[in-house]
């Protein structure tokens, strides 16, 4: 659900970051051939488990209200997509609405190679320009809502918005703190890509 950052923290490297776009689109087992493609789907699982463990991450979590305590994590990743679409002009060299045009044309130049489930949705993401929407608190309310929707047991978790706006500053700060573990982390990933042959970026992410 959180595209933005899991595009934003991919290694510039296109296999690398369609594939790590991918990650919630493939389940189970990666084949083990040494392609960039599924090196993306592996960072991905790797970043979200790297995530799920983070101090700062579980700092958030905490402000996350009772009631809705149990999808902190869910919750916390769209927060952090809002912050970074918000604050984008810090973070990389394109405006996001370029940046999102040319992750949109990448994925429509590769349509053929995305899995089903995601083909599907990526006519949908496009016209609904999902990537630079992060940034509108409509557009999180609306994707807050469709997730509570989805649960096995339906949750209004677009109640969560209050716990923003009562923690904004701490959550905000957090998102900037979490940023560069991330990166680093990221990174420290393709090192071991560029030690194994797969190739590699020599300088940080963005």
């Amino acid at each position: 659900m959180n595209y933005l950052a899991h595009l934003y923290l991919s290694p510039d490297i296109e296999d690398l970051t369609i594939g790590s776009l991918l990650g919630d689109f493939v389940k189970g087992p990666i084949k083990k051939e040494a392609s960039l493609f599924n090196q993306g789907i592996m960072l991905h699982r790797k970043l979200d488990s790297f995530t799920d463990n983070n101090m700062v991450v579980r700092r958030s979590k905490s402000l996350i209200g009772i009631e809705n305590r149990r999808y902190a994590g869910i919750i916390i990743d769209l927060f952090y997509d809002y912050f970074l679409a918000n604050n984008w002009s810090l973070f990389h060299r394109l405006s996001l609405p370029c940046y999102a045009g040319t992750i949109y044309r990448m994925l429509e130049q590769r349509y053929p190679e995305l899995p089903e489930n995601f083909q599907k949705i990526l006519p949908n993401m496009i016209r609904n320009d999902w990537l630079t929407s992060y940034g509108c608190k409509n557009h999180l309310e609306m994707v807050l809502k469709k997730v509570g929707q989805r649960l096995k047991k339906p949750i209004s978790l677009e109640r969560s918005l209050l716990d923003l706006s009562q923690n904004y500053t701490a959550l905000e700060n957090d998102f900037f703190a979490y940023i560069p573990l991330a990166r680093q982390f990221c990174w420290e990933y393709n090192q071991q890509l560029c030690e194994s042959g797969l190739g590699c970026e020599s300088a940080l992410p963005k």
